[in-house]
């Protein structure tokens, strides 16, 4: 295993056990695949994921082949209980993501040190979540040329 593969499994283990302990943590933001809401050196606040504690339009923090990936809910299948979701800087929906699968949900997004607290009004997360899906062709070109000319 590679230092960074590494790494990644050592970060997962830890962020698991502090959310187990019901601490909250603050984790920067790496990759565009929610941009531009959440741009690369923002740091996010993460709780412990809970059955019944999140809504569409939250962003959820999940594993997939041992990375962890921060999504914005879609829709919930309460029944099922799976969740689709979304990188707002993406073209196509996440695969079907299963309750298990989830580990923490964002409570707080920080950007040069302040809040943005706009981000997280019901009614703003709910929009965003709508638009998603109709808009990700745009965010995701947006994307690639913000990472080529401004980061």
């Amino acid at each position: 295993m590679t230092d960074k593969g590494h790494n990644r499994k050592l970060f997962g283990e830890v962020l698991n056990k502090l959310l187990h302990e019901n601490i909250s943590i603050d984790v920067p933001v790496f990759g565009l695949s929610m941009f531009p809401f959440l741009l690369p050196g923002d740091i996010v606040r993460v709780i412990k994921w809970k059955e019944c504690g999140f809504s569409v339009g939250d962003i959820i923090i999940f594993s997939r082949n041992g990375r962890l990936i921060a999504h914005r809910v879609l829709k919930i299948d309460c029944l099922r209980k799976l969740i689709h979701s979304k990188g707002d800087g993406l073209i196509k929906r996440d695969l079907v993501i299963p309750y298990a699968k989830v580990q923490a949900i964002v409570i707080h997004h920080y950007r040069k040190e302040k809040e943005i607290k706009w981000i997280n009004k019901p009614f703003v997360k709910r929009g965003i979540a709508f638009i998603s899906p109709s808009i990700g062709f745009i965010t995701f070109y947006m994307g690639l040329i913000w990472h080529k000319y401004f980061f």
